[in-house]
């Protein structure tokens, strides 16, 4: 018994869901609970009502919350998200996640600002991202980035929902692609061909070979390659004679041959073709892009010699160091290997030789040099990357064993090179980052940047303009024979090598600073993680812990003079007012024009100086707020004037108004006295005029009734023939009504039949529509039913809304009216104040006065 009672003390007044016929589910309070029952009081209709245990569903605190996700709520229930996402839907929130669905409810009107995100990609970054579309459409991108496979977005729901909405935004990221190349001032054919081509490329990587018993490749997918030459506007025979066949020159006459290549072969020319394509492609959108640019460049400043200033951006790999390193870590770690010796020539040796100009007393830095790793890469003739260009022009001969063998013999003997122990197919290269062991294998293949002619022919013959002016510079004669290629030719053959040579050179005369450094704390992305081993070599790849030993052992701040002094001249002032003296000079080196400081000078002025303008902006502030202070007490001063003036003014109209209405009432008073007795003068004399009229009516009608008899009897006369005429009549006219009434009978009873014949088919017909009558008023009262309960539903609500917003104003009501008394008792009280002091001092003065004399 007593755990039963106090089962019911803890129960009663908690929150639950309950049934509700309207609504479905609401949420009530428990008056009662009797183990199987629950008596629930509902906030609706305010009454109780009985439910089952198993009916109701228990409150929990986070079923009040707005969550943005539904799986965050605990005891989840279909009553709790049904009311999150009426609660949401409310608020124009219309999107909520489940999960990693996403619930849309269409509005059914314009939500401003709903799809207005300057960075879509931000949204997916944040701890808890918001529920939107957009965010499903970007983790989709992010999931195809990360796992390789195919993504999709299954959007479902009822007709009307919203698919058809919630499918066009998704797609929003593709039409933002088109607007930004419409801002480029490309034409709507031009965006054709790029997409087309862009399809080419993927459809290119869809086609595979097969060999036959001769180890000839062929396409075994007609259909792959129709599309494919319908999407490079070629024929299916030349794309694929182009893929699987080579033509060559043989013989002193240069008589030409057709060789068919094997699966592998076939293989690489369609990766060629479609690495060419893109590579034209990609630079085609960059020059167009800069040409876009470069239309400004009269508003951009020019330097001295005639050129565009501009900031670049250099987005580049970090060193890499993977499990199985190839021509592209090569390229990347050169990369690196360039951008740290241009960092040593900034640091080092061009900070070294401005100490010598300026005499200052330095000790020399030691840092680790890489050039000698630079010329194993790049130099001249005998370079890693200069034999393998050689190997690229040897043709046939050339294989990545003929490579390795010549890397081995020229140079085992480097300092920064190293031959494997085990293995043929590896080299180790000694970067400033570690040591880092390159395989061979595919760095012929990967190097050759050119097509063979019959691509080249190819992209020739096509009927796109736009992919022949691609390749335009490249295109060899399509009608001329095919010669033997001289070998002045051969060597001006551009590879993948050799580019970045070039580019790296040109980027290195534009490069100038440095450059900023990303580092994540893990590998799990885990918020807050922190995984010190990683973030070392990461920042030892970067060359971080080489610039921070740089800066510490150096003068790596300078200053001229001129900037110097009008930065810390307040320091100057400051020390000068303290000491009371004003040195004129700083030091005795007065032939350097600039000041080279550490960074733990730096930090200690800069500190210096922000203290020097915390104080002065804080008696600045000071100065400012009385100012400020002073300026609201004169406003307040000057409104507190004006409110008395005003008053006074309200009370001397209110005495004014007093008066003129007591003296309208008086004029209206005397007024309606001298209306009434002229009124009553006039009443008295309709009197006496109509007394005299009724008396001369009463004389007519007395001389009437005088002669009243002899009238009767004339009248009575005439009546009585009457009577003896008419009864005369009748008798005569007896025979013809008695045949007419026989003769109506008949008629009567025909007619009868066929009246019960009619109402028994009315009836029929009348129970027949009296039928759908019925059924199709019980189908109107339904549905007037439901729209008057909706009606009413709806009145209640804004009735209720009504006078939630009355209460709500009547309530600002009283307290403004409270603080108008309260301000109108402070102002009474001041006044009276006032009127007192100066009734003692007029008092005062007067008894002074009364006193002298």
């Amino acid at each position: 018994m007593a755990t039963s009672t106090a089962t019911k003390a803890r129960r009663e007044g908690e929150k639950v869901w309950c049934p509700d016929p309207r609504n479905v589910w609401q949420l009530g309070s428990i008056v009662e609970d009797d183990g199987d029952s629950l008596f629930v009081l509902t906030p609706d209709d305010n009454e109780e009502h009985k439910f089952n245990v198993s009916q109701t569903h228990p409150f929990d605190p986070s079923h009040s919350m707005l969550l943005p996700n539904v799986s965050d709520m605990d005891n989840l229930h279909e009553a709790p998200l049904l009311d999150l996402l009426r609660r949401r839907y409310m608020e124009d929130l219309i999107y909520t996640f489940t999960g990693d669905i996403l619930i849309s409810i269409n509005p059914y009107k314009n939500i401003p600002l709903l799809y207005n995100f300057p960075d879509i990609g931000s949204l997916s970054k944040q701890e808890n991202p918001t529920p939107h579309v957009y965010v499903t459409a970007d983790g989709a991108y992010r999931a195809l980035q990360s796992t390789g496979k195919c993504q999709s977005i299954l959007v479902s729901g009822e007709s009307g929902a919203g698919k058809t909405e919630a499918a066009k935004y998704i797609m929003r990221c593709f039409k933002e692609l088109v607007d930004a190349m419409d801002v480029m001032g490309i034409s709507a054919d031009l965006k054709h061909n790029i997409f087309t081509l862009v399809a080419s490329v993927l459809h290119l990587g869809n086609l595979n070979f097969v060999e036959n018993a001769k180890n000839e490749a062929t396409c075994p997918d007609k259909s792959q390659v129709a599309v494919l030459a319908s999407l490079l506007e070629v024929t299916p025979r030349e794309l694929e004679f182009a893929l699987c066949m080579r033509t060559v020159s043989a013989g002193a006459r240069g008589s030409v041959a057709e060789i068919c290549l094997s699966g592998v072969d076939a293989g690489k020319s369609r990766n060629g073709l479609a690495k060419a394509i893109y590579s034209a492609l990609f630079d085609w959108l960059v020059d167009r892009i800069n040409v876009a640019t470069a239309q400004m460049t009269g508003a951009v400043p020019m330097n001295d010699v005639g050129a565009s200033r501009f900031i670049g951006i250099l987005d580049i790999f970090g060193f890499e160091i993977l499990a199985v390193n190839s021509f592209e870590q090569l390229c990347i770690n050169y990369t690196n290997e360039m951008l740290q010796q241009q960092f040593n020539q900034h640091v080092f040796v061009y900070e070294q030789d401005v100490y010598v100009e300026e005499g200052i007393d330095w000790s020399k830095l030691s840092f680790q040099d890489n050039i000698p790793c630079l010329e194993l890469i790049e130099k001249r003739p005998l370079g890693i990357l200069i034999l393998l260009d050689e190997q690229a022009l040897m043709g046939r001969r050339a294989s990545d064993d003929n490579f390795i063998q010549k890397l081995h013999q020229t140079h085992e003997k480097h300092a920064n090179y190293i031959r494997p122990r085990f293995g043929n197919e590896d080299f180790i290269i000694k970067h400033y980052a570690g040591q880092v062991t390159y395989k061979v294998a595919g760095f012929l293949d990967k190097n050759n940047d050119s097509l063979h002619n019959d691509l080249l022919n190819l992209t020739n013959s096509s009927t796109m303009a736009f992919l022949r002016g691609l390749f335009a510079s490249s295109t060899p004669p399509g009608d001329q024979k095919l010669k033997r290629a001289s070998m002045t030719k051969m060597t001006g053959t551009m590879t993948v090598g050799r580019k970045f040579r070039e580019q790296m050179t040109e980027l290195m005369q534009q490069l100038n600073t440095t450059t900023p450094a990303c580092v994540k704390p893990n590998n799990v992305r885990f918020p807050q993680g922190w995984n010190a081993e990683l973030i070392l070599n990461q920042l030892i790849y970067l060359g971080v812990m080489e610039t921070v030993r740089i800066r510490r052992s150096g003068f790596p701040v300078r200053r001229t003079f001129n900037e110097f002094y009008l930065k810390y001249k307040l320091l100057y002032n400051v020390y000068a007012a303290k000491t009371k003296a004003r040195p004129t000079t700083v030091g005795d080196k007065d032939k350097c024009e600039v000041v080279f400081m550490r960074d733990s000078q730096l930090r200690l002025l800069d500190a210096a100086i922000r203290k020097v303008r915390v104080e002065a902006a804080i008696t600045a502030q000071a100065y400012v707020r009385r100012f400020l202070q002073r300026k609201q007490y004169l406003r307040v001063r000057a409104a507190i004037i004006q409110v008395q003036a005003n008053v006074r003014m309200f009370v001397a109209r209110t005495k004014f108004l007093r008066l003129r209405h007591r003296i309208t009432s008086f004029n209206a008073c005397v007024r309606r006295w001298l209306a009434r007795r002229r009124y009553l003068r006039m009443k008295r004399a309709a009197i006496c005029i109509q007394a005299g009229e009724r008396g001369r009516k009463a004389r007519m009608l007395a001389k009437y009734l005088r002669a009243a008899p002899k009238a009767q009897t004339v009248i009575a006369k005439h009546f009585r023939g009457y009577l003896a005429r008419k009864y005369v009549a009748k008798l005569k006219q007896s025979g013809f009504i008695v045949k007419a009434s026989v003769q109506a009978y008949v008629t009567r009873q025909r007619f009868l039949r066929l009246r019960h014949a009619a109402i028994a088919i009315s009836k029929s017909a009348k129970r027949f529509l009296a039928v759908q009558r019925s059924v199709l008023s019980r189908q109107a009262t339904i549905a007037s039913q439901a729209m008057i309960r909706r009606s009413l539903a709806r009145r209640k609500f804004l009735r209720e809304k009504k006078m939630a917003t009355r209460l709500c104003a009547f309530g600002r009501m009283i307290i403004a009216r409270r603080a108008y008394l309260k301000t109108k008792r402070q102002i009474v009280l001041v006044q009276s104040l006032v009127r007192r002091y100066l009734q003692r001092k007029q008092y005062v003065l007067l008894h002074y006065a009364f006193d002298s004399k």
